[in-house]
């Protein structure tokens, strides 16, 4: 009975936010705990499953401590960001593109969703530029989005789960690590999102 009530309550909210866009960052913090993933993914599935259109920013700053530790790589912040060089970039788009976001999608797959993973590299669906290439190395500023990839995610009934890393105009370039947040918001506005 408790759940029909909530159900009932949520009515309202179900059909105003029906076929509409919501843009989640779903931080490191939450990525650690396994309950906190699986009520994660069920909230998701909720969305889904009640025509809400999903999108997922992840970051995962932890794990990327966790495996720039093991590998002997120095991590350093300044005002907040992480400086990338060119071997951080590597174990950075590793971590997020390669272990993150895999993990993500499948988690949400298995919950009965239809998730897909990408970076904002792909299709160059995120265009940045050095924020301060002498300061923080590879982190970057988005300049520009190409929401038709994850448009057309959408329109094919796919989560889009989004890596925060960005690509260059210079051929053969490393790419940039984006901050998480920041990526959310820009994916956010570019797709107007509702939420």
């Amino acid at each position: 009975m408790d759940e029909v009530k909530t159900l009932l309550e949520a009515l309202p909210y179900i059909r105003k936010y029906a076929n509409q866009i919501f843009v989640i960052k779903y931080g490191g913090s939450a990525q650690v705990n396994p309950i906190l993933q699986d009520k994660f993914a069920q909230d998701i599935l909720l969305m889904y499953l009640v025509g809400i259109k999903p999108v997922i920013v992840h970051g995962g700053g932890k794990k990327i401590n966790t495996m720039l530790d093991k590998l002997e790589i120095e991590s350093k912040f300044v005002d907040g960001l992480r400086v990338t060089d060119e071997a951080t970039m590597e174990v950075v788009e590793m971590v997020l593109s390669g272990n993150i976001n895999k993990s993500i999608t499948m988690m949400l797959n298995e919950h009965g969703a239809k998730a897909l993973g990408i970076s904002g590299k792909d299709a160059k669906l995120l265009k940045a530029k050095a924020k301060d290439k002498e300061k923080y190395g590879y982190v970057g500023d988005i300049y520009d989005i190409d929401d038709s990839v994850v448009r057309k995610l959408i329109e094919d009934k796919f989560i889009p789960v989004i890596a925060p890393i960005a690509a260059s105009e210079e051929m053969g370039h490393p790419g940039f690590n984006i901050n998480a947040d920041l990526a959310a918001s820009k994916i956010a506005a570019s797709l107007n999102a509702s939420k």
